[in-house]
């Protein structure tokens, strides 16, 4: 017995001005789409409940294709520093977080970004040691790629001015040797490993408010990746492992064909050379496995792209290649000839814009967050968030790719022949992710054998007038598996 779902817009995606009355699902699968008088008549004996739109609109389920689901909920716990705007609003952040602590139990933060600070000063351990000489304290950058620390956790980790950088990470010094407690990429490892790890329930609690919070924002489904930094989840699941190329624009540690624009001596941080990345893909090869590489600079692309051209994916796979961030022609052209799926995130372009053009400069600018290319070029693209670096909501990824501004701006947007169309920006979060999961025969589309997950909201991106639009509207329905898992309450 099954549901008859009715009065609304339904949008099948299967192109951009295609839509149905009505849909018949049953076991959490579609059955049939069409006209609402058919399907009463033709589905009448199943037809166990009815759902009516009342006007909402109808979609494949919206599909965050990467996020860090555990990272997401620990950032909703913890001490989240993402809204600070200035280096002494930071510390005092810090100070009044200290007082809710036992003495010597470890202080830390999520989400800083000297990008939006006033001053664009980034503390150092000096200004931590002044506060807190004898507490160890811990600040992970919003990009997850550089954390700062102070004197007492760098003791606790046995690091001093002769401990050389570790393979694909960098402990940062000033003129005179002395540690900044800046650490990058793979050195932030020496300090985790004598963190307090977090417990099973704290994972369990960490995870749950991550789901509720996802749920609400119209999200059927998250690709997330989160087994590489628990130590729990790595002992019951050891052979898998994310794959690193390089690490972010904001920490200067994504990996360049060039310099750094205003480093003119730093071309970022390679967490594995080109020849350890290729034996990396070949011993996943010979499990019959495919990769997802996190690729920013356009050297880590490159060099992603000869591992995967040396050992290619298993017949009918595809890889994932994450953020895709720097490319250029050639790039692109290899790119074109491989089973490859980039899996973006939208909101990047308006959260690192204008700030990265002084970190690449203007002819690199033109291949940089170039979804609308990407798209051009016949590369299949999903739509993500890594949340916590972003929100994972849906509704401002839409935003993000169609307007490529901040929600509270209002120019013409950050390389705006780069933006895309209300449908494309809606195929990114539906069919996009359902590719990238190699599920797409089973999601992305409302017809007729694919599952019935789907996203309501109040209105409808593929007819509205102005984008701003979107930032009013909110999911209705978050629907799995036929099952509604999130109703909005209305007052």
């Amino acid at each position: 017995m099954g549901t008859l779902w009715y009065n609304g817009i339904i949008r099948t995606m299967e192109h951009a001005r295609a839509r149905a009355e009505a849909v018949f699902t049953e076991n959490g699968c579609i059955v049939d789409v069409g006209e609402l008088q058919s399907l009463e008549k033709t589905y009448k004996p199943r037809i166990l409940s009815n759902v009516d739109l009342q006007g909402a609109t109808m979609f494949p389920g919206f599909v965050d294709s990467h996020a860090h689901m555990m990272g997401f909920g620990q950032n909703l716990l913890r001490l989240n520093l993402s809204s600070v705007t200035s280096s002494s609003q930071l510390l005092r952040a810090l100070e009044n977080e200290a007082t809710t602590l036992e003495d010597r139990e470890w202080l830390i933060g999520e989400g800083w970004n000297e990008n939006n600070f006033s001053d664009q000063h980034m503390i150092r351990k000096k200004e931590l040691d002044e506060r807190f000489p004898e507490r160890p304290v811990m600040l992970t950058r919003i990009c997850r790629h550089a954390m700062i620390v102070n004197s007492k956790a760098l003791q606790l980790a046995g690091l001093d001015r002769s401990t050389p950088d570790p393979s694909g990470g960098v402990i940062a010094k000033d003129e005179r040797g002395e540690l900044t407690g800046l650490l990058l990429d793979e050195a932030q490892d020496f300090i985790q490993r004598v963190a307090p790890a977090p417990t099973e329930p704290a994972l369990e609690k960490a995870l749950t408010v991550a789901f509720d919070h996802m749920i609400q924002t119209g999200l059927t489904g998250v690709h997330t990746e989160d087994l590489a930094y628990y130590g729990s989840f790595s002992r019951v699941l050891g052979a898998y492992r994310k794959t690193f190329a390089d690490g972010s624009l904001g920490s200067h540690s994504a990996w360049l064909l060039e310099p750094y624009t205003d480093e003119p001596k730093n071309n970022g941080v390679a967490i594995y050379s080109p020849e350890a990345l290729k034996a990396v893909v070949k011993r996943i090869r010979k499990k019959e496995m495919t990769v997802a590489v996190h690729v920013i600079g356009d050297a880590a692309l490159a060099h992603t792209l000869d591992a995967i051209e040396t050992y290619p994916p298993p017949e009918g796979k595809k890889d994932r290649l994450i953020h895709v961030q720097i490319a250029n022609k050639s790039l692109i052209r290899r790119m074109q000839q491989l089973a490859v799926v980039l899996d973006l995130q939208p909101r990047f372009a308006v959260s690192d814009f204008p700030w990265v053009k002084k970190l690449l400069g203007r002819e690199r600018l033109s291949y940089s967050y170039a979804w609308k290319t990407l798209l051009q070029h016949g590369l299949a693209c999903a739509g993500g968030s890594d949340a916590p670096i972003e929100p994972p909501a849906p509704l401002l990824g839409l935003h993000a790719a169609m307007t490529r501004r901040k929600p509270e701006e209002t120019h013409a947007g950050f390389l705006p022949d780069e933006k895309l169309s209300a449908f494309e920006a809606v195929q990114l979060y539906t069919q996009g992710s359902a590719k990238a999961s190699g599920n797409d025969a089973h999601y992305g589309w409302i017809i007729p054998g694919y599952r019935a997950d789907f996203t309501v909201l109040d209105g409808d991106p593929l007819s509205m007038e102005d984008p701003d639009e979107l930032l009013q509207m909110k999911a209705l329905y978050t629907i799995v598996d036929e099952s509604i898992m999130y109703e909005h309450e209305t007052v």
